[in-house]
């Protein structure tokens, strides 16, 4: 053994202190590098030595960005794509319109929507509604005696395009001053012009709701209302194997009622399969039941249409 070695004594005892050193030493960065990114211990720790994780990734976002550059340099400055010849004028803000049948003349369909709801006298509004023959007496009574009397417009707003049937139509919220909406809907006519749809924005029917609930009409061929599941049973309608309960609402309705669809009417399978979550409109016949109105309950005679535009 050398003379060297001699001169640096080694008990039993230190060599186990030197152990639970390097233990604590162990344990306490280990302990430090649990806290990554939760305290300030473990980047006080590593003041003194460069991250290289932090510079890897400033490397790549920098390669990155520099790709980037190169290929919008290109882009910008590459020669122009051969003219394919003139293109049909589009519609901006209802473009679906325009692709499926052709172009649009006259207005856009937001230009249309606001002139009808800026119009002030009964003669304005019929240039801007489709059918206006047919539609005249409807839109006479609806703001002489109906809504449309005391109702302010606030807003409009377009909604998404309904592509849900083969009509082609764009879809505006209009917002009244007391809270309510309505949904007008300017449909694509075969001339190449739209039209506000009255029907769906009156929300017409054949019967007011007010006669309809008092009793005075016992039916009406003709509601647009939205309609979802219900679990009403009563009065007239409480054989659930009979009827399926159904609960019906409207802007011009000031509470709900209750609609009822035979379960042995086939023709009827829309109103008996879907399951109609979050509501769906719906064009609808209904009729009252001896004095089922008295509970705002009527059954479905027949289901026209899905939505509210007129044929």
């Amino acid at each position: 053994m050398s003379d060297e070695f001699r001169k640096i004594p080694r008990s039993y005892t230190q060599e186990i202190q030197n152990t639970e050193r390097q233990s604590r030493k162990k344990l306490v960065e280990g302990i430090h590098d649990s806290e990554r990114g939760f305290g300030s211990r473990y980047e006080e720790k590593n003041t003194d030595r460069p991250n290289w994780i932090r510079i890897s990734v400033i490397s790549l976002v920098s390669l990155g960005l520099a790709t980037m550059g190169v290929l919008v340099f290109k882009a910008r400055h590459a020669a122009p794509a051969q003219d394919a010849g003139p293109k049909p004028k589009l519609v901006s803000d209802s473009p679906l319109l325009d692709t499926r049948k052709g172009n649009w003349k006259g207005g856009s369909p937001r230009e249309v929507a606001e002139r009808f709801l800026a119009a002030t006298t009964h003669e304005e509004r019929l240039r801007w509604v489709k059918d206006p023959l047919a539609t005249a007496d409807i839109m006479k009574r609806f703001y002489q005696d109906g809504p449309g009397k005391t109702l302010k417009v606030t807003k409009l707003t377009q909604l998404p395009q309904n592509i849900a049937s083969q009509d082609s139509h764009a879809r505006f919220a209009v917002s009244m001053d007391d809270g309510s909406a309505r949904l007008l809907c300017v449909p694509f006519h075969e001339n190449g012009e739209g039209k506000v749809d009255f029907k769906c924005y009156s929300l017409y029917g054949t019967a007011t709701w007010k006669a309809l609930l008092d009793g005075s009409a016992t039916k009406s061929d003709e509601v647009r209302v939205i309609i979802e599941r219900s679990n009403y049973y009563n009065g007239e309608f409480t054989d659930e194997k009979k009827w399926l309960s159904l609960v019906a609402t409207s802007p011009d309705l000031e509470d709900v009622a209750y609609f009822y669809v035979p379960r042995d009417r086939p023709e009827m399978g829309r109103l008996l399969s879907d399951p109609l979550k979050g509501g769906a409109r719906f064009t609808l016949g209904i009729e009252s039941i001896g004095k089922s109105y008295e509970k705002r309950q009527f059954a479905i005679t027949r289901a026209l249409r899905g939505g509210w535009l007129s044929k």
